[in-house]
C-alpha cells in the first residue's frame, strides 16, 4: 500500500518510495483458475454444485485483522464466441477502437470504446475479516470449519438472479 497521502493501489504510481508491504512471514496465497462454469449459471460447475475453494486460514495467537481481495474477469457474449476466431483479429475484427456510428439525420456520435477491454468486465470484490485464535476448549488437532450463508432471503423467483438463502459450504 501507499503511505503517502496518495490514492495509488500499485508501487510505480506511489511517489517517493513510500510503498510498504506486510507478508506476516506466511507463504504468498494461491492464484489458481476456478472451474469450469456455465454462462448465466450463478457459478455452479460440472459437480452441479458451487465452485469453492478450500482454504486453510492460517493460526494465530492473536487476532488479525485481514483484507480479502477476489478479482476476476467476464467475458461476455456481445459477439459470437463460437464463430469468432483469430483470423478476424486487427483489419478483420468486428469491432474497431473509438467508432463513429449515424444516428441519423447526419448526425454521428463517436463511441469511447478500448476494444482492448471491450469483452470483459473486471470485477473487484474485497472484504475483511478478523482471524481469530484457536479457543482454548477445542483441542489442536481438531478441524474448524467455517459454515457460512450464501444468497439472499426470498425465492428464487424473488432475488433472481441471486440464490436463495442457503448455508455454505452444503456438504460437510
Amino acid at each position: 500500500y501507499c503511505t503517502a497521502d496518495n490514492p495509488a493501489n500499485n508501487e510505480g504510481d506511489c511517489p517517493n518510495g513510500d510503498w510498504a508491504t506486510y507478508s506476516h512471514n506466511i507463504a504468498k496465497p494461491d492464484c489458481v483458475e476456478l472451474g469450469w462454469s456455465r454462462d448465466n449459471h450463478l457459478g455452479n460447475g460440472v459437480s452441479g454444485w458451487a465452485n469453492s475453494y478450500n482454504w486453510r486460514l492460517p493460526e494465530t495467537n492473536d487476532a488479525l485483522t485481514c483484507v480479502f481481495r477476489m478479482r476476476y474477469n467476464i467475458s461476455t457474449n456481445d459477439y459470437a464466441p463460437w464463430n469468432t476466431f483469430a483470423d478476424e483479429n486487427g483489419a478483420n475484427s468486428p469491432i474497431e477502437d473509438n467508432p463513429t456510428v449515424d444516428v441519423g439525420n447526419g448526425v454521428n456520435l463517436a463511441l469511447a470504446l478500448n476494444t482492448d477491454q471491450y469483452f470483459r468486465t473486471f470485477e473487484d470484490r474485497s472484504s475483511t475479516f478478523t482471524i481469530k485464535p484457536r479457543p482454548s476448549e477445542v483441542p489442536n488437532d481438531a478441524q474448524i470449519y467455517n459454515l457460512n450463508i450464501k444468497g439472499q432471503r426470498g425465492n428464487i423467483v424473488q432475488n433472481f438472479p441471486s440464490v436463495e438463502y442457503d448455508f455454505t459450504p452444503a456438504q460437510i
